[in-house]
């Protein structure tokens, strides 16, 4: 089933290895039944502020409790990866960094306008 999944360019092991590590609260290598029924509960009928910790602890890979452009970038192209090659449109290797890039600058425009 892998190799049917890869061949059609769909690839989901890197995203589901970040999911899995922000599951995996107290980074023992197991996700245990309350850690995964409490991700769920969070991400299905938690508040706003709860779900968007949840999808911040997802992008913030290294636990410093900031998103670099390294991580939006590595997160953003495991994406892509889940979407494959043969997605419309067509996804290539630039794709992955032109999005984190502008969400970079998104960002930055906005502390700007917040501190004028």
């Amino acid at each position: 089933m892998e190799i049917i999944i890869v061949s059609l360019g769909l690839d989901a092991r890197t995203y589901s290895g970040h999911v899995y590590d922000t599951l995996d609260k107290n980074e023992d290598g197991n996700v245990t039944f309350e850690q995964f029924i409490v991700a769920m509960s969070v991400i299905s009928r938690g508040s706003a502020d709860e779900k968007l910790r949840w999808i911040f602890n997802l992008y913030d890979i290294n636990g410093d409790g900031y998103i670099s452009p390294d991580e939006m970038l590595e997160i953003v192209k495991s994406i892509y990866d889940m979407l494959g090659k043969r997605s419309h449109p067509s996804v290539d290797d630039d794709t992955a960094q032109d999005h984190a890039d502008r969400i970079f600058r998104v960002k930055f425009l906005v502390n700007e306008l917040v501190n004028y």
